[in-house]
């Protein structure tokens, strides 16, 4: 079985909502899965809140109901919507 690099640092992740929606956040870490977030997300919420760390983890599963209403914000930089509409399970970062 192949391991991935353990990265230097932590991944970051917020999600912002631009319309009400439903996401699940899943963080690994040390090669196990920790469930982060499954829940609805108001609309113009930043999820955890700007006065709260981000989310971190080795990299993250991150499912969508409607990918086109979130914003992917990874380590800092806000990567827009996902490109494709519709319910999505993605991982950041891209493998």
């Amino acid at each position: 079985m192949k391991s991935t690099p353990k990265p230097a640092t932590p991944q970051l992740l917020r999600i912002r909502a631009k319309k009400d929606t439903w996401v699940r956040i899943v963080a690994i870490r040390d090669g196990q899965e920790i469930q982060l977030f499954e829940d609805t997300i108001d609309e113009d919420d930043t999820l955890p809140d700007k006065d709260d760390p981000a989310w971190s983890g080795d990299s993250f599963v991150v499912t969508t109901r409607e990918a086109a209403d979130a914003e992917i914000i990874f380590n800092e930089s806000n990567f827009g919507a996902y490109e494709k509409s519709g319910p999505q399970t993605f991982s950041l970062p891209a493998r």
